[in-house]
C-alpha cells in the first residue's frame, strides 16, 4: 500500500528563486526542486510542476523521491510554472 503525504502549499512563481535540479518522475519528465535548510532535523522543498495538474498522484511520487533521497521535514511548497535558472544540475529519482 503506498503512503500518501500531505499535499505541498501553493505559491507564486518567484523569478528570483533558482532550482538546485530535478526529480525524475517514473515516466521520465522532471520536475525542478529547490532545497532550503529548515533545521539540523532537515530541509524544506519548493517544487515547480510546470504546466502539470496538481495532482494527488504527482505529489505522492515527487513527495516520495524527495524523502527517500533527502531529510525533508514539513510538507514543503509548490508553483506552477518553471524555475528562472538553476543554480545547480542535481536528481534526485527512485532508488537513489
Amino acid at each position: 500500500m503506498s503512503q500518501n503525504y500531505p499535499r505541498p502549499r501553493l505559491t507564486e512563481n518567484n523569478p528570483d528563486w533558482k532550482a538546485e535540479g530535478d526529480i525524475i518522475l517514473k515516466d521520465g519528465s522532471r520536475v525542478a526542486y529547490d532545497t532550503e535548510l529548515a533545521s539540523s532535523a532537515g530541509v524544506t522543498v519548493h517544487y515547480w510542476i510546470g504546466e502539470r495538474e496538481p495532482t494527488d498522484e504527482l505529489f505522492n511520487e515527487i513527495v516520495r523521491i524527495a524523502r527517500n533521497t533527502r531529510d525533508v521535514v514539513g510538507n514543503g511548497s509548490y508553483c506552477i510554472g518553471e524555475p528562472a535558472a538553476y543554480w545547480a544540475r542535481e536528481e534526485m529519482r527512485e532508488g537513489r
